[in-house]
């Protein structure tokens, strides 16, 4: 049996079995590849899901923190000043940790930010922990 296109013959793909065979075979490997690669793709993608969503809690009430700050209390301060000062509103504790024993000083690079947002983190997860243990507590002496 023989097809034509535009005018010129080809042989149908029954013509060959060998081609048909490898064709087959192709197939199932491109399925095979396909099917992995889903899988694949979708642990990946949630991977990527849970873990910025573990941080964004905690950058969130960083950065509201720090907003809140920055409109009250430390408004009328100039930049450097008002950095320290909105440091010290958001979180004391680390500001003493960081910056007490060297306050930054004008025009000085801030290269310890990252120290006070690892130091602020860190305390957010040991409060989350915290509450977490107490509502556990609570619940644990209400059934007893």
């Amino acid at each position: 049996r023989r097809l034509s296109i535009n005018g010129t013959k080809i042989k149908s793909w029954n013509a060959n079995p060998q081609r048909l065979t490898m064709s087959r075979s192709t197939r199932w490997l491109t399925c095979l590849v396909l099917a992995f690669s889903f899988v694949f793709e979708n642990a990946l993608a949630i991977r990527r899901r849970s873990y910025p969503a573990r941080h964004s809690a905690e950058n969130d009430l960083l950065r509201r923190r720090s907003q809140a700050c920055e409109r009250t209390q430390c408004a009328h301060l100039d930049y450097e000043a008002k950095i320290a000062c909105t440091y010290k509103c958001v979180s004391e504790k680390c500001y003493d940790e960081i910056y007490a024993t060297d306050e930054l000083e004008e025009g000085e690079v801030d290269e310890r930010s990252r120290m006070f947002h690892s130091c602020f983190k860190l305390d957010f997860r040991r409060e989350q922990e915290k509450r977490k243990e107490s509502s556990r507590r609570s619940s644990a002496a209400k059934t007893s």
